[in-house]
């Protein structure tokens, strides 16, 4: 699929990017100082609260702009595009990843916390996967809520009757856990095939649930009921 220089700005113009790229900046700004302190959280358990690495928490707000970045106001003609958009949403997940690993890498490494930055990498892709795991599910305009509700939950049930650390609390788990780093990764892996294709898997599975008000204006001369990009 060739790209021009036009059809790149049609389809990034409408997920907003000139707002959430100076958001991803603002939100890994505390890794700075923050990232190796640590909260006390209390446990449902009834066990002792259970410190967390601020370096833990800085990944999540991050993830959740990424998230949210995949979300158009244009979604609904998106859906009925003549041209296949699950090459250029893939790539706009891995290249904002990118840009929010080097973004908590370099607030990270700043005050010499080097030994948490893999904590929060490995946050970051744990997180925006849950998140863009749940687009199919809850959409995307709010998927991006996900993580954080996900979060709260593992934070408060780190910890069993006994002390030990509950299997899915994959944040709490020793860094060297491979793992942990395979979930994270599968998880993220997963939720980019489940985002970008939730079109089809909804309209498959839960036709009433997918379907959305017809689209009139810029209707593709040779299919109709196609909404050509090109023309938006």
């Amino acid at each position: 699929m060739t790209l021009d220089l036009a059809q790149a700005r049609a389809f990034l113009r409408p997920r907003r990017l000139a707002m959430i790229l100076p958001a991803m900046v603002v939100a890994s700004a505390p890794g700075a100082f923050w990232g190796q302190q640590a909260v006390d959280v209390p446990q449902l358990s009834g066990q002792p609260n259970t410190p967390m690495l601020g370096a833990l928490l800085l990944p999540l707000p991050l993830a959740c702009l990424v998230v949210a970045a995949l979300h158009s106001d244009m979604n609904e003609m998106e859906q009925r595009a003549a041209r296949n958009l699950r090459r250029l949403e893939v790539a706009q997940v891995a290249a904002l990843l990118s840009i929010a690993g080097a973004l908590l890498t370099l607030a990270l490494a700043v005050n010499n916390q080097n030994h948490v930055i893999l904590f929060a990498l490995r946050g970051l892709i744990l997180w925006t996967g849950v998140g863009l795991a749940a687009m199919p599910l809850i959409g995307r305009q709010v998927a991006w809520a996900a993580p954080m509700g996900l979060f709260v939950t593992m934070s408060l049930v780190t910890r069993d009757a006994n002390g030990d650390v509950h299997v899915w609390a994959i944040p709490a788990y020793p860094i060297d856990s491979i793992g942990a780093w395979g979930i994270s990764i599968a998880v993220c892996v997963i939720g980019i095939v489940l985002a970008t294709s939730e079109t089809n898997w909804l309209r498959g599975r839960f036709p009433r649930l997918s379907r959305t008000r017809p689209v009139t204006a810029a209707r593709h001369p040779g299919a109709p009921g196609k909404v050509d990009l090109e023309r938006l």
